[in-house]
């Protein structure tokens, strides 16, 4: 190893293995495959389960052609010399750690810290990936079953498809000349993970589908003495999913075993790929839980061969097998010969002459899965035009693009038409039309949850790793509130100062929405507003598909009232759907996702709880809001509520030349210009730019959010207007305060 040391394996059934390779010079890389070593009973037991892997990767790896050029070494180890992983290890050296036992254990951010390159071999089929990019460089992973579960994640490493190979046969399988019973070798107890197999095996063992023969089966075969005797007794063996009678699920390591055996294997169908991978090899029967027939009429069809013609189908099974799982085949395919070119020497361009990175799979089964798309940042936003000019979206705009740099701006426009308002856009804004499935509604706010949890369920949005939604008429960014994200949190929410007892929105909201008694269990809990809410990619697709199920489920049939009530209430009903969701999903055990829930200054405030400069926040001299503890604040959300000159600073209207004014403002207002378009209405036009800048208040535009709308007179202001992005465009700037004239 790094330091020359070779740990010693103890216990009962360790592995028997060569020992260490070293390389003659003492400054060569190392590659270090570890496993977990169990303490007494489950010794045995992880011995048994972890050796065909670890076998198969130092066969892989004694086929390297550079192996004399590296220090290889291989052992079991205790959680206690698990520690001391990033002790032995230097920078370059190359790192495996097979199975989940133990792995917790493994010093990984020690490891990353020290340029080791660590692969975690994954053994257990999960349904997510063991670990994200941020861990590990790569996992190596038996199923392709998992490979493509883990692939769908943002996060996920690098993975390769490194199955158990063909070993050198230490116990071949006996053919009797009677033919045996059916074997089921695995768990079966009534445990909650098992019960589905249970049942299924139960119903097997009745004399209704198997007859005479029967079925049997263990749970307790763990030594290689008791292993060559199964073997010995028994040619035809079963392979049934913890979850009978669910194809979802990959082929497991007890058959790979038993066909490096020379066995006969019947199995319920597999995850396609799976299925595929091992096509030839074994049995394949179709059953549900309630009909296992399928695995009774391939029982019998095997049963009824003699000896020897089980014998000779054996035998092809067992050589093509050999042929298509041999180690440094595997290896091959994945391509992890070149890995270890690149990793271990650097030094050396080619191999065999190839560049490394550039072998090619030898069949359709090899492929290092590393297809995700680049991932990012976004915001979600809908501007819509419902009495809100263009410009009036600018600060937000132009504070995102000066201060969230490693993010995509995605811009939902209503109505759809309207997205020739920006044109041209800048490069990190992302337009897209408001979709023609909910325009049947003008509450746009509400309906923006199922806009958003659409597209962050389509492949565009599979590319975000962090997304937040927000306002977009009254919110302004000071700092990157993505940097705020940590490692445990998938769903952050912000925090007023207010209590919901004591807000009369939210008050009307619950109650209309929920009933009384609900409010009463919330009303003393604070104020959690919808207008910024953010999180990993998880987390927010939990939240916006929540949310749109409840607006689904309690606003769509109350359409209807709604354009009765009160406007300015009957278009806030998904702030009371947010904070009944805050408060009685997402904050109750077990908790859906990890949630973080901020203090009301500490990355976002919202001024509608009346903040005030001196006593809730500071305005410095830069114009940038801080908490009474002198930190700026990421985001500001409804400054319009707070102090005059909190308002003024961040819309960017300063009056004054000593006023303060942010630093997105100057920007803005050198790379955009709000452009009227020539047109017979350009009154419109000369209307939307007095004083230099769209100066119309709400109550001189109408409500242009849908397309039937562009057909008044009133509307027509939204086509006489664009924002242009034009970053050569720098004329001297003009503040706010001198009155511009209006472009074109």
């Amino acid at each position: 190893m790094a330091e020359g040391r070779a740990w010693t394996r103890r216990g009962a059934e360790a592995f028997t293995m060569s020992p260490p390779t070293l390389a003659s010079t003492p400054d060569a890389p190392a590659l270090i495959i570890w496993s977990a070593r169990g303490v007494r009973r489950h010794n045995l037991k992880l011995a048994s389960i972890y050796e065909p892997v670890v076998s198969t990767l130092v066969a892989g790896v004694q086929q390297y052609a550079g192996l004399s050029n590296i220090r290889f070494s291989y052992a079991s180890v205790t959680a206690e010399e698990i520690a001391n992983a990033s002790k032995i290890t230097r920078r370059g050296d190359f790192f495996i750690w097979v199975g989940e036992a133990g792995r917790r254990y493994v010093p990984w951010a020690n490891l990353r810290r020290r340029r080791v390159f660590s692969v975690f071999y994954q053994t257990e089929p999960l349904h997510e990936c063991a670990f994200r990019s941020d861990v590990v460089d790569e996992i190596w992973d038996f199923s392709w079953h998992t490979i493509d579960v883990c692939r769908r994640s943002l996060q996920a490493p690098v993975q390769r498809w490194v199955p158990l190979g063909a070993l050198p046969v230490k116990h071949s399988v006996g053919h009797p000349q009677l033919p045996p019973p059916l074997f089921f070798l695995g768990s079966f107890s009534r445990n909650m993970g098992y019960i589905a197999r249970y049942w299924c095996i139960r119903h097997l063992a009745s004399p209704d589908l198997l007859g005479n023969h029967g079925l049997y089966r263990r749970d307790d075969v763990w030594t290689e003495a008791e292993y060559a005797q199964l073997l010995q007794q028994h040619d035809i063996f079963l392979n049934i999913h913890k979850g009978c009678g669910d194809p979802h699920n990959p082929i497991t390591f007890r058959v790979t075993k038993i066909l490096n055996a020379g066995g006969l294997v019947i199995s319920e169908r597999a995850y396609p790929k799976d299925e595929n991978a091992y096509a030839g090899l074994l049995t394949f029967a179709n059953i549900t839980r309630d009909n296992l027939t399928g695995i009774a009429i391939a029982y019998r069809q095997i049963a009824n061969l003699s000896s020897a013609e089980r014998k000779a189908l054996a035998a092809e099974r067992h050589r093509i097998f050999g042929d298509r799982f041999a180690p440094a085949r595997i290896f091959k395919r994945a391509a992890i010969y070149e890995l270890f070119d690149k990793m271990l020497m650097p030094n050396r361009s080619t191999r065999k002459g190839r560049r490394s990175g550039q072998q090619k799979p030898d069949d359709a089964l090899g492929t290092v899965v590393n297809d995700r798309p680049t991932m990012q940042n976004a915001v979600f936003a809908t501007v819509s035009f419902d009495g809100f000019p263009p410009s009036w979206f600018l600060p937000f705009i132009c504070s995102f693009l000066k201060h969230v740099p490693d993010a995509l701006l995605v811009l939902f426009v209503r109505p759809a038409s309207a997205v020739s308002v920006f044109n041209p856009p800048h490069p990190r804004i992302k337009l897209v039309p408001w979709p023609a499935s909910y325009n049947h509604s003008r509450f746009t706010q509400v309906f923006r949850y199922n806009v958003y949890a659409d597209y962050l369920r389509g492949p565009e949005g599979r590319t975000f790793y962090k997304v937040a939604v927000s306002d977009a008429s009254d919110v302004v960014f000071q700092a990157d509130p993505f940097v705020h994200i940590g490692p445990e949190d998938e769903l952050i929410f912000g925090n007023d100062k207010d209590i919901i007892g004591r807000s009369h929105g939210n008050k009307y909201w619950v109650v209309n929405l929920y009933g009384r008694k609900s409010l009463e269990q919330i009303s003393m809990r604070n104020v959690s507003t919808s207008g910024y809410t953010m999180g990993r990619r998880t987390g927010m697709s939990l939240y916006l598909e929540r949310m749109a199920a409840e607006v689904n489920r309690l606003l769509v049939p109350r359409l209807p009232r709604l354009e009765t009530e009160n406007w300015m209430l009957a278009k806030g009903y998904d702030q009371g759907i947010h904070i009944w969701l805050l408060y009685d999903e997402f904050l109750r055990q077990p908790r859906p996702v990890p949630v973080r829930v901020l203090q009301y200054d500490e990355v976002y405030i919202s001024g509608a709880a009346g903040m005030r400069i001196g006593r809730d926040v500071l305005l410095n001299h830069r114009g940038v809001v801080l908490n009474m503890r002198n930190a700026t604040i990421s985001v500001v959300h409804q400054p319009n509520r707070m102090n005059y000159a909190v308002r003024e600073a961040l819309s960017c209207k300063r009056r004054r030349a000593g006023d303060p004014e942010p630093d997105y403002c100057a920007e803005c207002q050198r790379t955009w210009r709000v452009v009227p378009r020539r047109s017979a209405e350009a009154s419109f036009a000369q209307e939307a730019h007095k004083s230099g800048r769209e100066g119309i208040g709400k109550s001189t535009l109408a409500s242009c959010n849908r397309e039937e709308d562009l057909g008044r007179a009133s509307c027509a202001w939204v086509f006489h207007v664009q924002l242009a992005y034009q970053p050569a465009y720098q004329p001297a700037y003009q503040p706010a305060y001198q009155p511009a004239e209006p472009a074109g």
